[in-house]
């Protein structure tokens, strides 16, 4: 007997590019599944493409076989190029742990206010202006240096 066992991916046709969702899901989870991502990611295509085996991995991210089975299923040229999620996956997942408990390296984010930010542009526009007299003056070296290449050039 056949196995109905099925596959989900997003597909981005401008790209070209596929992420894999989910995988070893019967039809009926399957579009389940397809309509879950669909939500939350409506500029890409969710589709259903069949499995011929149960895969042994358990993350469908990083699932090989997925990834063959796409490929030789999808029957585009060129071939599409595989993509990891760039969105929350574990939107399915309601065990996840809240945000602030992760450490990471940011910063946390601090709320100025208006004047502060004017000034940090009026420093920004500052460092900027510094740079570029740098270069003029390097400009003008420059310039200098081939007018007397010149005027030597223009004696002999």
């Amino acid at each position: 007997m056949p196995s109905t066992l099925k596959l989900v991916i997003l597909y981005d046709a401008r790209n070209n590019v596929y992420r894999v969702c989910d995988h070893n899901l019967e039809p009926e989870p399957a579009e389940k599944s397809v309509t879950f991502w669909r939500e939350r990611q409506p500029s890409l295509s969710g589709l259903v493409v069949d499995q011929s085996t149960r895969h042994a991995e358990p993350d469908a991210q990083h699932c090989s076989a997925c990834r063959r089975t796409v490929e030789r299923a999808s029957g585009l040229t060129p071939k599409p190029k595989f993509g990891r999620m760039e969105f929350d996956m574990t939107a399915k997942k309601k065990e996840e742990p809240a945000q602030g408990s992760l450490p990471t390296a940011r910063k946390p984010w601090k709320k100025r206010t208006p004047i502060e930010v004017v000034f940090d542009q009026i420093e920004k526009v500052r460092e900027d202006v510094a740079e570029q007299e740098e270069k003029l003056k390097l400009a003008r070296r420059e310039l200098q240096k081939l007018e007397e290449a010149k005027k030597l050039l223009e004696a002999k």
